[in-house]
């Protein structure tokens, strides 16, 4: 999936994926024995996205928060949608590729001492050379989209752009051609070339208030798209980090929802409800000024969730906070995220829309709520 020969020279983050690999290792044997039969590790697929994710958040917050916060909001949850869904596909190409290492070329079961050497390698590429360029370009990316939400809040100020590298011997030839190149911010030469353009690529832009002289598009367009990979060709403070066209990982990831049980491997329902520790589910009349008041919380992940008046059971209002902030599980699903939080006798559920407006709150038994128990599993306790 990545152009390895581009990380030559950069200084990536080291071990990042040793939690996955360990964990991964201790699988192989149900592996070889054909007993896993998951196709989602979700171990494997959460440590990935909360690490990918975390390093998003991380480097959001390390410069002042100029930009819109309406903008802000929108593109973080954009990202974590994106991050989860990759690293979803990622564990189900994964598990795949290990399985696939079972056998020779001509069909034939290796030996498990063959099938653990052919795995070690799979594993560590995957959660050493790739997961250490992905976290770079989450890195990179978020840097580069934070810029561009305050470019396009700026741009009648600061219309044009220019295209700046790094300026040291390990530009690449291509992005040495864009050096200096100047465009007007709404130019269509920034929604497939805003960098980054490459797998740890360094190049940036200034923000200029005028120039002398603007680049000849049609040209630069010509050297640009000639140059950048078609999984680069995109401005990433408008699309995702992980483009889903053109990558490997979703090659063969099912088209349709993923489910608990039969994909994921977790307890059903009716196994949960049998825990002894679950807490009581208590109805209680609100005031009406709870029921009809707006606030924005942030959830168990730093995203925003806003909580507003809806037609639902307004004694279940005082379980909302915990409910987002410390649940049992969250799942993406279509255009909804549903956050579950698991009673004696019901499952509490909140259902936002991906900008985090609530859509619903119910209290769903536990022969109904297998039904929202699908999609992206974004967390589980």
């Amino acid at each position: 999936m990545i152009d390895t020969c581009c990380t030559h020279g950069y200084d990536v983050k080291k071990g990042i994926g040793k939690g996955i690999v360990d964990f991964a290792t201790s699988l192989l044997g149900r592996i070889f024995s054909g007993k896993e039969k998951r196709i989602i590790i979700p171990e494997t697929m959460i440590e990935t996205a909360t690490t990918l994710w975390q390093s998003a958040q991380a480097e959001w917050g390390k410069t002042e928060n100029t930009t819109y916060a309406s903008d802000s909001d929108k593109w973080l949850s954009g990202v974590h949608r994106n991050i989860y869904a990759f690293s979803a596909a990622k564990s189900h190409a994964q598990l795949l590729e290990l399985r696939n290492a079972v056998f020779d070329v001509n069909g034939k079961t290796k030996s498990f001492t063959e099938f653990r050497e052919s795995a070690s390698k799979i594993l560590d590429k995957y959660n050493e050379l790739w997961l250490e360029t992905e976290y770079q370009a989450v890195v990179r990316s978020t840097i580069m989209a934070r810029q561009w939400l305050d470019i396009e809040r700026d741009k009648d100020i600061y219309p044009y752009l220019k295209y700046v590298t790094a300026g040291d011997d390990r530009v690449r030839l291509s992005h040495q051609q864009l050096d200096g190149k100047v465009f007007p911010v709404d130019s269509p030469f920034w929604k497939l070339y805003y960098p980054p353009n490459g797998w740890l690529c360094r190049c940036t832009v200034k923000k200029l208030k005028q120039t002398d002289e603007i680049s000849d598009l049609d040209a630069i367009m010509k050297i640009a798209d000639e140059s950048t990979p078609d999984y680069w060709k995109k401005n990433v403070g408008i699309s995702d980090i992980f483009d889903k066209k053109n990558t490997t990982y979703f090659d063969n990831f099912p088209k349709r929802p993923l489910e608990a049980v039969a994909d994921y491997g977790m307890q059903p329902a009716s196994r949960i409800a049998k825990r002894a520790n679950l807490p009581e589910l208590t109805a209680e009349a609100v005031s009406v000024e709870e029921q009809s008041r707006i606030s924005t919380l942030t959830d168990y992940d730093g995203l925003k969730v806003i909580k507003k008046p809806f037609n639902t059971n307004k004694t279940l209002l005082k379980y909302f906070d915990e409910t987002v902030q410390s649940p049992d599980e969250v799942w993406t699903n279509n255009d909804q995220k549903i956050y579950a939080k698991f009673y004696k006798t019901d499952v509490l559920v909140i259902i936002t829309d991906l900008e985090g407006n609530t859509l619903a709150l119910e209290a769903m038994s536990y022969d109904t709520i297998e039904q929202y128990r699908k999609g992206i599993l974004n967390f589980k306790r």
